[in-house]
């Protein structure tokens, strides 16, 4: 027996293959149990068919109905993750399909999490999330007196989020880092790598605003040159 049809015997769901490469489902289907279906028809049918045997699958009794009162809530931390888990398995569905199924899984988030959690596993690594260059926080909205800056708001910064005087063996990899480093975007700091964008009213290098850091630099290459 297959794996998608192990794990749809937990839920009382029969299947049936039928000419033409159509699937019927018996049995007490939700809107996630069906948009599960939908998905996976293909890997459904090619499992009933290396049953041989039978095309007909006996499986569990029902499930009880899913009536208002015994609906359970979903947690926070449920909902956060089913409605990462829905629009990576619902990507490319029809418009309103993602949220009817997102509403559905929020409704009995105990099952839905158990079959988005095991239709992820088989998609591809959510991308790396890139940044906009133009989400910074105003620099005329903070303290006069901070002189750290962000670096989205470093010229250094490319649009995928790395730093490229960390490429170069300036600045962040002076300290160690990676010539691959991605820098924590939110955070504001003073860097030596920096270099000023158009908006940036003081347009001074890293190495001219904070001096001090050229000097740090010095004394840890000299410390790891020593060996300490």
């Amino acid at each position: 027996m297959g794996t998608l049809l192990e794990h749809f015997r937990a839920t009382g769901v029969t299947f049936e293959a039928r000419a033409g490469g159509t699937l019927r489902a018996i049995g007490t289907l939700t809107d996630v149990a069906r948009a599960i279906i939908r998905e996976q028809k293909v890997a459904i049918l090619a499992e009933l068919a290396a049953n041989d045997a039978a095309p007909v699958l006996v499986l569990a009794a029902a499930s009880p109905p899913n009536t208002e009162a015994s609906r359970p809530i979903a947690t926070r931390e449920q909902e956060a993750e089913l409605r990462e888990l829905v629009a990576r398995v619902s990507a490319g569905w029809p418009n309103n399909e993602p949220t009817e199924a997102l509403a559905a899984a929020l409704a009995d988030p105990v099952a839905a999490l158990e079959c988005y959690r095991y239709l992820a596993a088989d998609l591809p690594p959510a991308p790396r999330p890139t940044y906009t260059l133009a989400t910074t926080l105003p620099i005329d909205e903070r303290d006069p007196d901070d002189d750290r800056r962000l670096c989205t708001e470093c010229a250094n910064l490319t649009p995928g989020g790395r730093c490229l005087a960390a490429r170069r063996g300036e600045g962040p990899a002076v300290y160690g880092a990676s010539r691959d480093y991605v820098p924590i975007l939110g955070q504001l700091g003073r860097c030596a790598g920096y270099a000023p964008r158009a908006s940036d009213p003081d347009q001074r290098s890293g190495t001219k605003r904070w001096p001090s850091l050229v000097e740090d630099a010095q004394r840890y290459r000299e410390r790891a040159l020593r060996g300490y």
